[in-house]
């Protein structure tokens, strides 16, 4: 356990020294925020509510739910990628150390981009603080700190398939945008779901992205039950069971090839 604790501590040090590239991600995502902003606002000019959401509603989408975003948003996917694709991979296999736990305690040390993240939007928070609103119990904090809790592991899983595409190809880019853009489509970054087709809708459920933004703010403006956070995260463990049974297989044949060519 103290090994891992000791890389978490060395990529926490190591975030240090990109503090430039750290500073960009976050002008990029205020710029976002303000843009989703500006938009919603000016629609709300011509409607008090939109598919049973207020202005006010709206705006704490957009400002709570990129916080719950950036909760569980992960930045270490591209550490499979380049150990693969460098072959620094070697290394490891010859360690008694698990890949998969030191990609873990990785993650967990390269939070610094997160917490950063986390300040910037808490001081847009008591900024807008006006502007917000909610109707949240505390079963209903309980379930949304469960959600997001999973929806950073599953965010996690699913960074290391991505990653691993790095053992069949040396172009892993188009796979990390396709992913990021269809995961924050169906978290529901971009919009509220309710806007989607019955049929979309219905489905996003059933897949994990909707338990990182949409749902927690549903719960968090009081626009579902209990039984439905419950049942979420009920869908997200078992998304967690079947993304690691993925890894596993995907993991043992991507050593194969890796072995294959000699690295």
């Amino acid at each position: 356990m103290n090994r891992y604790l000791a890389i978490a501590n060395t990529w926490w040090q190591r975030a240090f020294n990109y503090r430039a590239v750290v500073f960009v991600y976050r002008i990029s995502d205020l710029i976002e925020m303000g843009m989703l902003l500006i938009l919603w606002t000016a629609l709300y000019r011509t409607t008090p509510v939109i598919q049973g959401m207020t202005e006010h509603e709206m705006i704490t989408y957009v400002l709570v739910g990129g916080l719950f975003y950036e909760i569980t948003r992960n930045f270490s996917g591209d550490e499979v990628d380049r150990a693969i694709s460098s072959g620094s991979l070697s290394s490891f296999l010859v360690k008694p150390m698990s890949y998969f736990r030191y990609y873990l305690s990785m993650s967990f040390g390269r939070s610094m981009h997160t917490a950063l993240a986390l300040i910037t939007r808490l001081i847009i928070l008591l900024i807008l603080h006006s502007y917000l609103t909610t109707s949240v119990t505390l079963s209903g904090v309980c379930i949304i700190i469960a959600m997001l809790f999973l929806g950073y592991l599953t965010e996690l899983f699913m960074n290391y398939l991505v990653g691993m595409t790095a053992f069949w190809t040396e172009e892993t880019a188009p796979f990390y945008n396709t992913y990021r853009n269809l995961q924050k489509f169906f978290a529901g970054g971009y919009f509220p779901l309710v806007l989607l087709p019955a049929g979309l809708i219905t489905a996003s459920y059933w897949m994990p992205f909707a338990y990182r933004y949409f749902v927690p703010m549903q719960v968090f403006l009081g626009k579902t039950d209990v039984f439905t956070g419950i049942r979420g995260i009920a869908i997200q463990i078992v998304w967690l069971f079947i993304l690691y049974g993925i890894i596993q297989i995907v993991w043992r044949r991507g050593l194969k090839k890796f072995e294959a060519v000699g690295r």
